[in-house]
């Protein structure tokens, strides 16, 4: 994927720097970050990179009239999460769950 830089260079991105080769000794005497009796680490936890995403959204009719295929439609959407002072931003305290997935035509067998 090439993206541009803040200074207006062309980047190619082709590596994934997670995970490193680390050996496990050296994974397990890793201290908690955040609690003495914590248990997360550097090792277990997202680097602060992670998780970006894009997503368009238009109409039916605005993607033909931009001459461009719709690759999916949105039925619906579920969101969980638990407060900043608990974990940071953004950890879900569980798997969002979708209402009753009926409602938008398909089965919870295709959601995965």
């Amino acid at each position: 994927m090439r993206y541009r830089t803040a200074k207006k260079a062309t980047r190619l991105f082709a590596t994934d720097e997670h995970p490193r080769d680390t050996p496990r000794e050296k994974l397990a005497a890793l201290r908690p970050a955040f609690k003495a009796d914590g248990v997360v680490t550097a090792a277990n936890s997202s680097g602060i990179n992670d998780g970006a995403a894009a997503l368009v959204m238009m109409t039916r009719q605005q993607a033909e009239q931009r001459g461009l295929t719709p690759r999916m439609r949105i039925r619906g959407w579920a969101v969980a999460g638990c407060g900043a002072e608990i974990m940071g931003f953004g950890p879900l305290s569980r798997y969002p769950t979708p209402d009753e997935p009926s409602q938008y035509g398909c089965s919870r067998h295709r959601f995965n």
